[in-house]
């Protein structure tokens, strides 16, 4: 991941693979579904002064703990990267086959 934007389409494609709506997503974190929203469409990122909302929230995706340090620190670089982000479409996915089934 090298932009915020990255970021926000590597956390659709999850919430995307684990069958979630936003809402779901909020329900299950108690993060509002405004501020999930932002989050997945990349007008805002999770901040790093409050770690366990990132980790709550992936823990909902479906990512391990042991995963957690990665994202971090991912999130750590994109919140860094100077410049205006651009904008994308949260529709996209966040690689070729993102929101395929394992093993379609």
């Amino acid at each position: 991941m090298q932009t915020a934007d990255d970021f926000s389409l590597a956390l659709t494609a999850l919430r995307r693979r684990a069958g979630l709506t936003v809402r779901e997503v909020s329900r299950r974190t108690g993060i509002p579904s405004g501020t999930l929203g932002g989050y997945f469409s990349g007008r805002h990122l999770p901040s790093l002064t409050q770690p366990r909302v990132l980790a709550d929230l992936l823990s909902v995706l479906g990512v391990g703990d042991e995963e957690f340090p990665t994202w971090r620190d991912q999130l750590a670089r994109v919140r860094r990267r100077p410049g205006p982000r651009p904008r994308v479409s949260p529709d996209q996915p966040a690689e070729p086959g993102a929101d395929e089934s394992p093993g379609a």
